[in-house]
């Protein structure tokens, strides 16, 4: 059963790799596609972005997550 699926993906691999002067463009703009609604509904990210975003998540954490000074000081 794997060599269907590896030669899919190899086929799809290829495609893409020739865009956009290849002679054929469907697999190319499916997997374009599915990339941007990965992207759209955050199942997907550049390294940057995610990087930034874990950054802002340490920062701007909402008053029920962050300690309060009273625990900070009753830790030690």
């Amino acid at each position: 059963m794997q060599e269907p699926v590896q030669k899919w993906a190899n086929g799809v691999i290829s495609e893409v790799a020739s865009a956009p002067n290849g002679k054929f463009n469907d697999l190319c703009d499916t997997a374009s596609a599915a990339l941007s609604q990965m992207r759209d509904y955050g199942l997907l990210s550049l390294g940057e972005e995610f990087r930034r975003d874990e950054r802002r998540k340490l920062v701007f954490r909402s008053r029920e997550q962050r300690p309060s000074i009273r625990e900070l000081y009753e830790g030690t």
